[in-house]
């Protein structure tokens, strides 16, 4: 901080103008780096949560005829709640497939499989309708770089996704343990 205050001193700043306005530049490094962050989180959120959300636009367009006189916020309310339900039968079914590969008994396969195809299929699936279908293919029967991008950015973003679900352990984040729990009672 001394080498900021003798910077605005050198610019003609007394000694307490300088010392002000280098705390002035740290608070404003510190919310800057704050709001940053703020934004990785919540764009984080988004990717880890892009089938529930995916999943959950479908299932509320789909009821749109019920929800045709909602306003802005109510929809949003809706769409919150059909995320959140949805995390909850995700962890419902991961508990319950525990439980039953715990016992040995074959339908765990099943309740896996659909688990997958929800946690890495969706996401994989829609990024490549929203990254490589915007960019079309040229005509030829070569693959461009961006489509071979796409592919691997979307398994990467699918690979991420399952990892936050985390199918094979038994473990279930705070906000619907009480679904995993149910699930793995069975």
């Amino acid at each position: 901080m001394d080498d900021e205050i003798k910077y605005y001193e050198s610019y003609g700043y007394t000694h307490e103008e300088a010392v002000n306005q280098a705390k002035a530049d740290r608070a404003s490094n510190n919310l800057i780096i704050a709001l940053f962050r703020l934004l990785f989180i919540c764009f984080r959120l988004f990717l880890l949560l892009l089938p529930s959300i995916f999943s959950g636009y479908l299932i509320v367009r789909w009821l749109r005829g019920p929800l045709k006189q909602t306003e802005t916020w109510e929809y949003f309310g809706w769409m919150c709640g059909t995320v959140y339900l949805l995390e909850c039968i995700v962890f419902f079914l991961k508990g319950w497939q525990i439980a039953l590969r715990q016992r040995s008994n074959r339908i765990w396969i099943a309740i896996f499989t659909v688990c997958i195809l929800y946690c890495l299929a969706i996401p994989v699936i829609l990024f490549q309708f929203l990254i490589a279908d915007e960019i079309r293919r040229s005509h030829g029967s070569h693959l461009s770089p961006v489509q071979i991008l796409s592919w691997i950015g979307s398994l990467i973003l699918g690979w991420l996704i399952y990892r936050r679900y985390n199918l094979t352990k038994d473990e279930a984040p705070k906000f619907v343990w009480w679904a995993f729990k149910i699930g793995r009672s069975l």
